[in-house]
């Protein structure tokens, strides 16, 4: 599963997305998170029995993982699309397309 984790006003927005970055078609609205209830939220996505932890796609992750962190939750797998952009910025195999 993958889950798209976007600041929200109000705190955070959370959308299941299918591998081709659209929204999954059992869920196509963004769920509205609290500030409040993020951590407990994430460890129970984390956490579920019989499931693989989802794949979590954010802007940065400095943005939601130290307060995840000293919440007690820690994430299995993300992908990171600031990270992403630099590797792909300054890479060599990319320099002569329009990723860079």
């Amino acid at each position: 599963m993958y889950l798209l984790l976007a600041a929200h006003a109000h705190g955070a927005a959370l959308q299941q997305v299918t591998r081709a970055g659209d929204p999954h078609p059992d869920r196509p609205e963004p769920r509205l998170i609290s500030a409040g209830e993020l951590a407990g939220v994430v460890r129970h996505l984390e956490n579920r029995p019989r499931e693989a932890p989802p794949r979590w796609i954010w802007h940065r992750t400095q943005d939601w993982y130290p307060g995840l962190l000293a919440a007690g939750v820690e994430l299995d797998r993300c992908y990171d699309l600031s990270l992403c952009g630099n590797i792909l910025a300054y890479s060599q195999f990319t320099a002569h397309t329009e990723y860079a």
